[in-house]
């Protein structure tokens, strides 16, 4: 049975540096096959060499040996490496205990009373793939992990609570490796101000790399401009979020729907704003 790892920012680098690296599939796999076959390949061609003095089979014995020292090592190598990796399971439950966690601080700077929310808090978040103040570059990470879903490891979260008269919001970046919450700021919206609820295309930052074919996000192919969920008001003020999901080659973990909380707060805004009339 697997024992429990305790969430710290090490296991978590270290989960999106090896989850899908090939030091991770040397790991997993059981040293005693690995040297099974190779063992077996030596006895049978030591066999073979008895029975025809072949010096071609002389050095195929000795590549096979090195072989095997050399994969030996490697596997001790990757087992230190991939020492205490956190599983899928537990990325997940870790980040969503995040959100948990910036919900209710985000309830808090706003200082909203549950009981006066017209309807449940509204969470969207989505994965960074660019630079943000505050996150080193190296902790923008992404991985996939063995049940083939991508995960990120820098996040833009925006919380939207609805009120009687008011729509207040949070926004704020995630440096899910470190758990630092950064970038914090908040908007209120009075209903019949809303003038957009809706998406919009705009384009993405890129993250600064010498030479972008050789940069791992590259392999991400993502086009310049993407989806923005946009709550804008007459003044011009707005509050945004980028979501690069529909753009991405790859299958990944769950994030919320914008169609869903377009559909939320369209109806709750054209309902606030008919009883002003």
């Amino acid at each position: 049975m697997k024992k429990e790892i305790k969430r710290n920012p090490t296991v978590i680098r270290k989960y999106f540096q090896f989850i899908d690296s090939v030091q991770t599939i040397i790991a997993r796999l059981p040293l005693s096959i690995l040297v099974g076959i190779l063992l077996m390949s030596l006895v049978l061609l030591l066999t073979l060499d008895n029975l025809l003095h072949n010096p071609l089979i002389d050095t195929t014995i000795l590549l096979v040996t090195i072989a095997l020292i050399g994969l030996s090592i490697a596997y001790i190598i990757a087992k230190y490496n991939t020492k205490d990796l956190p599983t899928d399971k537990e990325i997940d439950e870790w980040f969503q205990e995040d959100i948990r966690k910036i919900t209710k601080l985000a309830q808090e700077k706003l200082d909203i009373e549950p009981e006066k929310l017209v309807t449940q808090p509204i969470v969207i978040y989505k994965p960074i793939l660019w630079e943000v103040p505050g996150i080193p570059i190296s902790d923008i990470m992404y991985a996939k992990g063995k049940d083939g879903l991508l995960r990120f490891s820098a996040w833009e979260i925006v919380i939207l609570f609805l009120l009687e008269n008011y729509l207040a919001a949070y926004h704020a970046n995630l440096n899910f490796i470190t758990g630092e919450i950064l970038n914090e700021n908040t908007e209120e919206f009075f209903y019949k101000d809303i003038v957009k609820v809706g998406t919009n295309y705009k384009e993405i930052p890129r993250l600064p790399t010498e030479n972008e074919a050789l940069s791992k996000f590259s392999l991400l192919k993502l086009p310049k401009e993407v989806t923005t969920f946009e709550i804008k008001v007459s003044s011009g003020d707005a509050i945004s979020i980028y979501d690069i999901t529909k753009f991405l080659d790859s299958k990944i973990v769950p994030t919320p729907s914008l169609d869903e909380a377009i559909k939320t707060i369209r109806t709750i805004v054209r309902e606030k704003k008919s009883n002003t009339n």
